[in-house]
Order: structure tokens, then C-alpha cells, then sequence
């Protein structure tokens, strides 16, 4: 099965819910760039969900056209099988 990546917003107030508020879903993800960008070691395999931070959303913004509220949203990227 291929493995899907997505960026996954939740809100950050955690009395509105741990649930999934908005998904996209990445085309032509440059996994290289992504590790780099997300300082993990060149031959990390991505599992999990792991937190897009200020610094980070510019190159999200550039590669997938994607808006950020970091006021009221935590933003991940996912790794789904």
C-alpha cells in the first residue's frame, strides 16, 4: 500500500476536540526536503505525525499553496499507510 502525506490541522484549543479539523492532501512530496526541513536524520522513514511549526510554513506555503492560522490551529504533517 502507498503511503499518503497530508497536512492536518487541530485546534489548539484542546476543549474544542482532538479531532481532524481540515486535511490536505500532498501531491509530489520531495521527502528529502521534508526531513531537511524538518531537521530528521536523510534516511528517516516517516510514520507518524509531526509538528509544522512558524519557521516551516513558508515552504509549505510555496510547494502546496496551503494557508496557516497559528493562532487558533497546530499544523502536522502525516504520514498515512
Amino acid at each position: 500500500m502507498k503511503t499518503k502525506y497530508l497536512v492536518c490541522s487541530y485546534f489548539k484549543d484542546d476543549s474544542k476536540g482532538p479531532f481532524v479539523q481540515d486535511e490536505h492532501p500532498l501531491e509530489e512530496v520531495d521527502l528529502p526536503e521534508v526531513r531537511s526541513l524538518l531537521e530528521l536524520p536523510a534516511d528517516y522513514q516517516f510514520t507518524d505525525m509531526y509538528e509544522i511549526k512558524e519557521p516551516h510554513t513558508e515552504y509549505f506555503k510555496r510547494k502546496f499553496n496551503l494557508e496557516f492560522d497559528l493562532e487558533t490551529y497546530q499544523y502536522f504533517f502525516e504520514a498515512q499507510a
